[in-house]
């Protein structure tokens, strides 16, 4: 049973936890800035911060998880990609993470599974933004390409925080 004296360390535990996977995400987001892709289609990309909004998910919770997304994708937009960016980010993160959160209280998906559905979700998000600030729904058209890229690098990135997870103790 806790003891008064131990719900402070607890907290101060997850504050300083939940700040270290804002300061991994915002790393891991300059960093995937850099990477250049030389695709066909905009917007493809590797998504290696969200590995650290699926371990937030599942070592603490959704709550944690959709904070340190929103903090990720507020300080990279101010810091190194803009407003624009910032708003696509934020509707596209903020989806990708309540369905990550739905699906795992389902029970029903591996964490593959989880990291796939929030990638897709995510891409569509942007997309749907997308076609309502140009106003122009043939954006849609590209969904297909992105979708498919969501599901292999969804796979990646589900995969890759399996690895990690197997290695931290789950401590909340």
């Amino acid at each position: 049973m806790d003891t008064p004296t131990d719900k402070p360390a607890f907290h101060a535990t997850k504050i300083a936890l939940i700040g270290v996977l804002v300061a991994c995400a915002l790393v891991l987001s300059y960093v995937e800035s850099l990477i250049p892709l030389p695709l066909p289609v905009p917007g493809i990309k590797l998504g290696i911060a969200n590995a650290i909004s699926l371990l937030a998910l599942y070592l603490i919770d959704g709550r944690t998880a959709l904070q340190v997304n929103v903090c990720r994708i507020l300080l990279a937009g101010l810091l190194f990609s803009g407003f624009s960016a910032m708003l696509y980010g934020l509707t596209g993160g903020v989806l990708s993470v309540l369905v990550m959160i739905a699906l795992k209280r389902s029970g029903k998906f591996s964490i593959v599974g989880v990291s796939i559905a929030g990638a897709s979700a995510h891409i569509t998000g942007q997309i749907t933004v997308a076609a309502l600030v140009i106003q122009n729904t043939a954006i849609f058209f590209t969904l297909p390409i992105l979708l498919i890229s969501a599901i292999i690098t969804g796979a990646f990135i589900g995969y890759l925080t399996h690895l990690i997870l197997k290695h931290l103790p789950k401590t909340f």
